[in-house]
This record gives structure tokens, sequence and C-alpha cells, in this order.
């Protein structure tokens, strides 16, 4: 697989983002980040969750995550030491909110976390980092906890980096599902979701993917009769009614 890069070591990524937070703090918050928080809400983010933001740059999401976290926490991490200052200085939540600055190679917190979130953040990883990244995130990880990717469509970014090369950060990935899904399911993680959808064009410029962790079931519980009966009835109507209308 190809790795749109230009170096993958930590600190050269780090010194690009110390750069890049000044059209971080020209763009500020935009319709990405609040469909990709709504997609959060959709997908089970509760007010009370702690919550870990891999990748949070100067603080733009973290701002609207502090306002709708009221009674959990929130870990956000971000490889630009330089970012991290602006994003205390943006998002200035003593107690509720910890900003730390992490590759994520080493980091380690004793807190499980209930949503762990990246935002279109995993395309700006290196391949080679994927095992050790989802290692670690799957260790912090509580039970029932959810792991949330939001990262630009495979296919649009190809297009980007075809037809608009000057586009592309210092490492910008197609983060291919195939791929993708043979790292996170060797370190104890299993897909819930992948939903492609558009954001700034007709075609389809964005993916929201959803991991849980790999729990074995202790029994398979059956259905109430009564329940399997009502859908049995219902898919039965709907397969007739695609005979009679065709769809």
């Amino acid at each position: 697989m190809e790795e749109n890069q230009k170096a993958n070591d930590s600190k050269t990524i780090s010194a690009f983002y110390d750069n890049y937070k000044t059209i971080q703090e020209e763009t500020g918050v935009n319709l990405r980040h609040y469909v990709a928080f709504n997609q959060c809400l959709k997908s089970g983010l509760k007010s009370s969750h702690k919550v870990l933001e891999i990748g949070c740059g100067i603080g733009t999401f973290t701002g609207l995550l502090a306002s709708f976290i009221k009674k959990g926490r929130i870990v956000a991490t971000d490889i630009s030491g330089q970012s991290i200052e602006i994003a205390k200085r943006r998002v200035n939540s003593p107690g509720k909110v910890e900003f730390i600055t992490s590759d994520m190679k080493n980091f380690t917190i004793e807190d499980k976390f209930d949503f762990i979130m990246m935002i279109d953040v995993l395309e700006h990883i290196p391949f080679d980092q994927y095992d050790q990244l989802f290692k670690t995130i799957g260790f912090h990880m509580a039970d029932n906890a959810i792991l949330a990717i939001n990262v630009p469509h495979p296919e649009a970014l190809q297009w980007v980096r075809e037809n608009a090369p000057e586009r592309l950060q210092i490492i910008d990935n197609p983060v291919q599902m195939d791929y993708l899904s043979r790292h996170t399911y060797a370190n104890g993680l299993k897909l819930v979701s992948y939903k492609p959808y558009s954001i700034f064009h007709k075609e389809i410029d964005y993916a929201f993917i959803l991991f849980s962790r790999k729990i074995p079931l202790k029994s398979l519980n059956k259905m109430a009769i009564n329940r399997v009966r009502i859908l049995k009835i219902f898919f039965r109507i709907k397969y007739h009614v695609a005979l009679i209308f065709g769809r």
C-alpha cells in the first residue's frame, strides 16, 4: 500500500504540525466538525462519558466536546506540543479536559475510556504505527467502549493526490478498510459499522467507522417468541410489497 509521506518519524511530523497550527486557527470550526460530532452522538456518545480524543490539534473539535461533556472527562492528545499549548488556551476547562502531548507510541494512563475518537487523524498516521496504535487504544477501552474514526473516503483522497497534491499534509494515506480491519482485529477490536457519506461534494468524500472491543460471547439468548413472530410478519409484508411494486 502506497504512503504519501515525506517522513514518518515523530520529530518531523511534530514540526510540520507546529507550523500547520496557523492554518487550523484560520479554519476554525467548520461543517466537517459538526457533522463528525453528530455522528458521534448517533453512535452513543453521552455527556457522562470518559472520552479520549487522539489528534486534537489546536482543540477545535475538543471545544465542541467540552461544551457537551457535563459529568464526564476528556483527555485530548496531539503530537504537536505547540498545538497543545494553543488548545489549552482555547479550551479552558480545568478538571474536565486534560491535554497531553503524545504521538501515542508510549501513551499510558490509568483511566479506561467509554468513547475514543480520531476525527480526521488516522490518515495522517504512518501505516507502520497502526499495530502499536490500536494495541494502545484497545488497552485503554472500557468493556463497552466505542472507537470512532472519521477519515476522508479513500477514493476522494486518491483523487486529491492525483489532482490537487498541494492540499495534502506531510502524511495523507487513503485508509482502506481491508488494511484497517487487519490491524484492528489483530489488536482486539471488531468492526461495528462503516458509513461512507458526503459533506462538501456530491460524491462520497468521507467515511465514519466504528469499532468495539472483541469480548467473547458467554451465551446466545433467544428473542421472545412473540417478537420473532411480529418480525416475521413485518418482513413477509415487505417481501410481498417488493413483489408487487418491484422494489
